[in-house]
C-alpha cells in the first residue's frame, strides 16, 4: 500500500493564503466551466491563455511574472 505524502504549505503570515488560494480556485472552476478543460490541465491552459490576454491587453508577461512571484514570496515570508 502505497502512502500518500503530505502536502507542504507554506507558511501563512497574514492568515490570508487559504483566501487567496480559495479566490484562484472560484476562478479556476469558471475556467473549466466555460472551456470544459479538464482539471488536471486547467492552470497549465489558464496560464496560456492568460499569456494571449496579456499580449492583447499590451501588459509585459516576464514582468508580471516577476511581480507575481515577488508578491508571492512576501505573502508567504514570515
Amino acid at each position: 500500500m502505497a502512502s500518500k505524502k503530505k502536502k507542504l504549505i507554506p507558511p501563512d503570515p497574514e492568515n490570508m493564503n487559504n483566501n487567496r488560494a480559495y479566490w484562484a480556485g472560484e476562478a479556476i472552476d469558471v475556467f473549466e466551466g466555460r472551456t470544459g478543460v479538464e482539471q488536471k490541465d486547467s492552470l497549465c491552459d489558464l496560464l496560456a491563455d492568460l499569456r494571449h490576454w496579456s499580449d492583447r491587453q499590451g501588459f509585459n508577461w516576464e514582468r508580471e511574472l516577476k511581480r507575481a512571484m515577488s508578491h508571492y514570496k512576501k505573502e508567504i515570508t514570515e
